[in-house]
This record gives C-alpha cells, sequence and structure tokens, in this order.
C-alpha cells in the first residue's frame, strides 16, 4: 500500500485500526466556550504500555507527532492499573492518520467518516468562519454514537429542528446545542442570579450590593452574615443573662 511515509505496511495499519476500534475515540470536541471553535480530536486510552508504544511507533513512522500521557498510579485499593494515553489533536494531524486507518477501521469507520467531512468542510473555509449548523449537526451525531449504551439513554443532545433562542441571562440569541440549554455561554450561567432583585444595600457594611444567591438576600457576602449572627447570637446571651455586656477598660 502507497503511503505519505513510505514505511508503515498494511499490516501495521490494519493493527492500529482494529486497536482503534476497541480502545480509540475519535470525536468532535466541543471549544466553542473557549475559541468558538470545534475541533477534531485523535484518543487512546490503555493500560498495557507495549501496545500503546507499538501504536505510538506506527503513528511516527507515518509522520505525524502525537501527544503521549501517562497517568500516575491510583491511589484506590482495587483492580487499578496505570494507564497511558495517545492524543492528538489539529485538523491536519487527524486528518492524516485518520485517511490511514480509514479502509481498516470497522467499529469507527462512521466516526471516521464524519470527522473526515467535518475536516474537509472547515478547511475549505476562512479560518476564523463561524460555526455552521453543518458542524453541530455532525457534532450530535459523533456525540450519540460515541455515548456508551446511548440507546437505552434519553437522548438530550441538541435537535437539529430546535430554533435560536434567548439567552435568559443577557437576551442575546443563541443557537442551542442541548434541548435544556438555556444560557449562550458559561460567563452567563454563571451570572444567572444578577437580575433575582434590585439593588439594596448591606445591613451590616452598607454596601450596595445586586443579590446573586436568592431574592431574599440580606447581606452582600458570607463575612457579613456571619458576624451580624454572631451578633445576634451575643445580643440574646445578655438579654438571657447568660453572659455581661462587654465593659470600656478605664484607666
Amino acid at each position: 500500500m502507497d503511503n505519505q511515509q513510505g514505511k508503515v505496511t498494511v499490516t501495521d495499519l490494519a493493527w492500529l485500526a482494529g486497536f482503534v476500534d476497541g480502545e480509540g475515540t475519535i470525536t468532535l470536541s466541543d471549544r466553542r466556550y473557549l475559541n468558538k471553535r470545534i475541533s477534531p480530536h485523535f484518543i487512546l486510552t490503555n493500560t498495557h504500555f507495549a501496545s500503546l508504544d507499538h501504536a505510538l511507533d506506527i503513528i511516527g513512522r507515518a509522520g505525524i507527532n502525537a501527544h503521549v500521557l501517562q497517568k500516575a498510579e491510583p491511589k484506590k485499593a482495587g483492580n487499578y492499573r496505570p494507564a497511558g494515553t495517545i492524543e492528538l489533536a489539529g485538523f491536519e494531524r487527524v486528518r492524516k492518520l485518520l485517511v490511514l486507518l480509514q479502509p481498516y477501521l470497522v467499529t469507527k469507520e462512521r466516526q471516521t467518516a464524519i470527522v473526515l467531512e467535518f475536516i474537509a468542510r472547515r478547511q475549505a473555509q476562512p479560518r476564523f468562519e463561524p460555526v455552521t449548523i453543518e458542524d453541530l449537526e455532525a457534532l450530535r451525531e459523533i456525540r450519540k454514537l460515541n455515548k456508551r449504551n446511548w440507546t437505552t439513554l434519553t437522548d438530550y443532545t441538541r435537535d437539529s429542528e430546535l430554533e435560536a433562542r434567548e439567552c435568559r441571562h443577557c437576551g442575546q440569541a443563541f443557537q442551542p446545542v442541548q434541548v435544556s440549554q438555556v444560557y449562550c455561554s458559561v460567563k452567563c450561567r454563571q451570572n444567572k442570579y444578577v437580575t433575582l432583585g434590585p439593588p439594596r444595600a448591606c445591613p451590616k457594611c452598607g454596601v450596595v450590593f445586586e443579590p446573586r444567591n436568592r431574592p431574599q438576600q440580606v447581606y452582600c457576602s458570607s463575612r457579613c452574615r456571619m458576624i451580624a449572627g454572631q451578633a445576634r447570637y451575643r445580643a440574646r446571651q445578655i438579654t438571657d443573662g447568660i453572659v455581661e455586656p462587654m465593659r470600656k477598660l478605664t484607666g
């Protein structure tokens, strides 16, 4: 078989494809909250380091650089063993590997086709082109394929019929990925409690704040709440005669 480097045999590719079918993950990583992109990703994890070394050797002879990670010895007792991981990220590196493996893959063949179609579509577009509906549909389908026992679970991934909706926090329109998604970004989700009530003054320190935890929020922070609680507790003790009021020292 003709390949880019001329150093990888058919037996090597068939062996690696079988390893990937059983232990690998071919997917699309949703990084829109970080850099507004969806990226192809290849992962191969196993506890047998000799097999991982052989897989890494084949990938290297194909002229593809890969990241290698090794998980430390687990601290838990039981049948746990250290594992290693081979990772490929980036459009061109993932494309080169999948093109070599595609004729030999069986259970991961559909994921490979989806990722290669996604890479070809994105590489034909300008570099910073926004995510399209086709990209989101590819993300949804590959998530469904990679979900363990997904046929027995409720599918909460994005339906292609979902329409754009307004963010519950900022009011901007966005395209939801999941049926239950109501915020456009992590920032809006973290600040979802800001509009629970009008601004008010903290009775302890006097700082004006907006309630974030609940509409009945009284104090601006946990510190003010704890100090006020301690003051109330001491006042009750004085009223009940348990302790005496503090007296000023006189010279």
